[in-house]
């Protein structure tokens, strides 16, 4: 039988640098909350096998398909083995013991009252991006906990019982837009996501980050992200439960990148490689030959 507050992390690791993951590994289990680590065929897996120990446990999946579909087999196992929520972790980021205590605090006293009058999706830290330097949500001296339309992916914190009403992670988009495509799809079924202000989280986005003209900055990610970023783009812009603001951001963003981004990346003809077939790919809805390589070579 479920607890009422029983929940378990789920880490997703692909060639980690395990000194954070394992950091924020210890920080949760002081706070007695277990973690399962979903291994997407690490080069170094033999050295996470041998730092993974109870009360934690590992799952090696034996392809790469995603992010998606690992954090999915995680809550799958969630809910055989009757936790009550799942807490969504990337490799690289970090909660503070402290962090991790005041987030449990304010969402279990939440999900206990329920006298909000809201349904609430997810739950999330306050996230700041070590890359470009700022807070995701720009929620800097914010108390308790604030609404946000959407919540990225690494932190955020759902019940079991949210998940099989409102479904599990969008598996075919592999890696991007994951986050705001579920919370868009809760959003429509009338939920909201609360951001927890008082507990921040460190998260990097991409591998570095470049000023454009001193107005804004841009993360620069991999071919292969870019691959996502713009096949998913159009992928997500073609359901009919996103915000259209935020398909015309979508297309904005997409536009700006295909002029802008392949001029900072190590190879401009590897860059726009990836950018076409990505744009192709969304366009169609289809899994070419090259999505099939792609995949294969992770």
């Amino acid at each position: 039988m479920q607890k009422s507050f029983s929940p378990i992390a789920i880490i997703v690791t692909f060639n980690p640098e395990l000194l954070s993951t394992l950091e924020n590994i210890q920080n949760l289990n002081a706070k007695n909350v277990p973690v399962l680590v979903v291994d997407n065929q690490s080069k170094n897996i033999e050295k996470i096998r041998s730092q993974i120990q109870k009360p934690n446990l590992l799952i090696e999946n034996e392809n790469n398909l995603g992010l998606g579909y690992a954090l999915n087999r995680g809550i799958e196992y969630a809910k055989k083995n009757s936790y009550s929520h799942v807490w969504l972790f990337d490799q690289d980021s970090l909660l503070q013991i402290e962090a991790i205590e005041t987030f449990l605090q304010i969402v279990s006293r939440d999900e206990n009252r329920r006298i909000r009058g809201k349904k609430i999706g997810s739950y999330g830290p306050n996230i700041f991006d070590t890359i470009k330097n700022r807070n995701i949500y720009g929620i800097e001296n914010g108390n308790g906990l604030l609404e946000n339309s959407f919540l990225i992916t690494s932190g955020s914190f759902y019940s079991i019982a949210v998940l099989e009403d409102v479904g599990l992670i969008n598996e075919d988009f592999f890696i991007d837009y994951l986050d705001y495509e579920w919370c868009f799809r809760a959003a429509h079924k009338g939920y909201v996501h609360c951001v927890v202000c008082e507990a921040r989280m460190k998260h990097s986005i991409g591998n570095q980050s470049r000023r454009i003209l001193c107005l804004f900055s841009i993360s620069i990610h991999s071919p292969f992200r870019w691959y996502f970023l713009f096949r998913n783009g159009f992928l997500i812009c073609k359901m009919s439960h996103i915000p259209f603001r935020f398909k015309l951001e979508v297309l904005f963003k997409t536009g700006l990148r295909f002029w802008i981004l392949p001029f900072l990346s190590a190879s401009i003809l590897q860059t726009y490689r990836h950018i076409f077939w990505g744009i192709f790919d969304g366009i169609t809805g289809k899994e070419s030959s090259f999505f099939k390589k792609l995949v294969l070579k992770k």
